[in-house]
């Protein structure tokens, strides 16, 4: 699996698409005016730049081999404690409104006997003769 990673990478970088290091940007064009010195020159820092790629990405390999993994196991346990979570959320959100609900109702039959309390008193001080005003009082003596 690993070689079979590596060699994948190797050939997208050898075909231009290059990740880490733009080993492409190195690689030799057919020239007239580089000698075979600098043709050899290019090609083994080229292939240098490869093996060092390569390093890279092998000992980024052992490194994902090697961190911690979630089992299906422990996945679906956070998933359930999440679901719990949210189930005790809801929950508790649906009782608040359940009593703000009864308090609505509550407050509003409050006033309502509030409001007939008003009524009647307000029915009583508007009838004539129910009630002696100390003024009348005083002009009759």
């Amino acid at each position: 699996m690993k070689k079979r990673v590596i060699a994948m990478v190797c050939a997208a970088i050898m075909l231009g698409h290059g990740a880490e290091g733009n080993a492409s940007e190195v690689a030799v064009a057919p020239s007239e005016s580089l000698t075979c010195e600098e043709s050899l020159e290019r090609r083994q820092q080229f292939v240098e730049e490869l093996q060092a790629l390569q390093v890279r990405l092998e000992q980024k390999i052992r490194e994902m081999e090697c961190s911690p993994t979630v089992s299906g196991s422990e996945l679906l346990a956070k998933n359930v404690r999440h679901l719990q979570e949210l189930s005790a959320n809801t929950r508790a959100q649906r009782q608040s409104m359940a009593d703000f609900e009864k308090f609505v109702t509550w407050m509003s039959s409050s006033l309502a006997g509030y409001e007939k309390y008003i009524q009647a008193g307000s029915m009583v001080a508007a009838s004539p003769g129910s009630c002696r005003s100390p003024t009348r009082d005083r002009h009759r003596s």
